[in-house]
C-alpha cells in the first residue's frame, strides 16, 4: 500500500470512486471532490492558497492498494475553534467498494 499526495496517475480511479459513491449513497452529501478538481485543490489546501472562510490549511493524502484509489485523509495544520468541537486534526473516506 501506499500513502501519497494525489496525482493524475490514480485519477481515473479516483473518479471511480466518485461514481461508486452517487450509486450507493444517492442523495446524500459527496465524500469525494470533483476529479477535475482535486489535485489543484489539495495543492491549494495544503499550501493555504484561496482558503474558503473557516477552513484551515490541511494536506491530502491518497490511500493506494494494487495501483487502485481506495480512500484518502485529511491532515489539518490546525484547528478552529469548531473544528476543536467537531473535526480535528484528520479526516478520511474511504471507497465503497
Amino acid at each position: 500500500m501506499l500513502l501519497i499526495r494525489p496525482t493524475e496517475k490514480y485519477l481515473a480511479s479516483y473518479a471511480e470512486a466518485v461514481e461508486e459513491d452517487a450509486v450507493h449513497r444517492p442523495g446524500a452529501e459527496q465524500i469525494f471532490r470533483d476529479p477535475a478538481e482535486v489535485i489543484e485543490t489539495a495543492y491549494n489546501e495544503e499550501h493555504g492558497i484561496d482558503l474558503k472562510p473557516g477552513y484551515v490549511r490541511a494536506t491530502t493524502l491518497w490511500l493506494i492498494d494494487q495501483d487502485r484509489f481506495i480512500g484518502e485523509t485529511g491532515i489539518r495544520h490546525r484547528l478552529t475553534p469548531a473544528l476543536l468541537q467537531y473535526g480535528g486534526h484528520i479526516g478520511y473516506e474511504v471507497r465503497w467498494s
